[in-house]
């Protein structure tokens, strides 16, 4: 029995996203969109993109201008990332959505708007801070 607690360990871990694959990720789903919030970065020839934090926040950024601007299927697909991140991810992905993701956009959107998942992360955030 252990033997195979031990193997589904090891599959588990190979199909988990980790945070080296998180801009890949976003960047596949949204990469045009992406590419707007940053107008200037290949003038100086940058790539955000390698930066697990910045491109989560990215992604934050624009489910919150969709959201604001009721542009439900940019919401969604936003939303369909981010869960397949929280989902999939690796413990530090999951940490990084719940803290960046959830906790930003929470402020901004009903929370009637919040996938089932993350309205339960949402109100762990709020027991916690009282």
């Amino acid at each position: 029995m252990n033997r195979l607690l031990y193997i589904w360990h090891i599959l588990k871990a190979k199909t988990m996203i980790s945070r080296y694959e998180v801009s890949q990720v976003i960047n596949d789903a949204l990469r045009q969109k992406i590419k707007g919030l940053h107008p200037y970065s290949q003038c100086f020839n940058l790539d955000l993109s390698l930066d697990m934090y910045t491109s989560i926040q990215d992604l934050t950024t624009l489910a919150k201008n969709a959201a604001v601007s009721h542009d439900m299927i940019l919401y969604r697909q936003c939303l369909a990332v981010a869960e397949k991140l929280y989902k999939d991810g690796e413990h530090l992905v999951q940490g990084v959505v719940e803290n960046i993701f959830v906790y930003e956009l929470s402020s901004k959107v009903s929370k009637g708007m919040l996938p089932k998942a993350f309205y339960e992360v949402y109100l762990k955030q709020v027991m916690n801070s009282n």
